[in-house]
């Protein structure tokens, strides 16, 4: 609220919004959505991207930094475990230990 309201343009924020949380999908716990008015309402620019675009990530932070009368709130969509197929989308993989058959199974997905 307070970085809206002085105008804090030096100030980025960003959000990692995967959904999920350790016990269950976040808006099952506390609904949270719609983030991205939440945040406008206190002044904030607000840029949502796929989190997982490499090339969209580097485009939002160049906005924020041009941006010079607010601060500016990234909200990453992401999918929590993206491109392990046994721990992709699942709330359980929040804590989960891999052994190391899953490591090896998991370098050999992301390769």
């Amino acid at each position: 609220m307070t970085a809206g309201h002085l105008g804090l343009s030096n100030v980025t924020a960003v959000i990692d919004r995967n959904g999920v949380q350790s016990d269950d999908a976040t808006e099952k716990i506390k609904r949270k959505e719609p983030l991205d008015r939440k945040w406008r309402s206190f002044g904030w620019q607000v840029l949502e991207i796929d989190g997982h675009n490499f090339a969209q990530i580097r485009h939002s932070f160049d906005l924020a930094e041009s941006t010079t009368d607010r601060p500016t709130v990234i909200i990453a969509r992401t999918v929590k475990g993206k491109g392990l197929s046994f721990l992709e989308g699942d709330a359980n993989s929040h804590n989960v230990t891999l052994t190391e058959e899953d490591l090896e199974w998991a370098l050999d997905e992301l390769r």
